[in-house]
């Protein structure tokens, strides 16, 4: 089981290691494990600077852009919240999916993915390999 390792994700683990996967410890995988940070979501799955140019498309804010903000190595929906409060701008609610969507229709124009983001796949084969193994 992926979870995240925001809060949430964490107090699931937690409480999945202390009754269901007890004797299985190797089933529950967080993202801090293959992103390398605490509070990793599986936005990190994703290339910073392309969910950034799409965060900026979705706000909609011309004063700043997040993309000349962002910070690699730390949770991004963290820093796209506090960015749009900064900004007054409005996330809508189910602005997350939307973003996701985004993401996902952007993604195979990036035909050399691997080429052009060796980080990020380096964590999908991480993630992938966890469950071959």
């Amino acid at each position: 089981m992926v979870l995240n390792s925001d809060g949430v994700g964490n107090t699931t683990a937690k409480h999945l290691l202390e009754s269901h996967y007890a004797d299985h410890a190797d089933r529950i995988y967080q993202l801090a494990e293959i992103c390398g940070f605490d509070g990793a979501e599986s936005e990190e799955l994703f290339p910073q600077d392309l969910v950034s140019m799409l965060v900026d498309r979705q706000l909609r804010v011309v004063d700043e852009e997040f993309v000349d903000v962002v910070k690699e190595g730390q949770p991004i929906i963290p820093q796209i919240e506090a960015f749009a409060t900064k900004l007054r701008a409005k996330l809508t609610p189910g602005w997350k999916l939307e973003l996701a969507r985004r993401v996902k229709d952007r993604l195979p124009r990036n035909r050399d993915f691997g080429g052009k983001y060796p980080e990020y796949e380096r964590r999908w084969i991480k993630l992938f390999s966890r469950f071959a193994g």
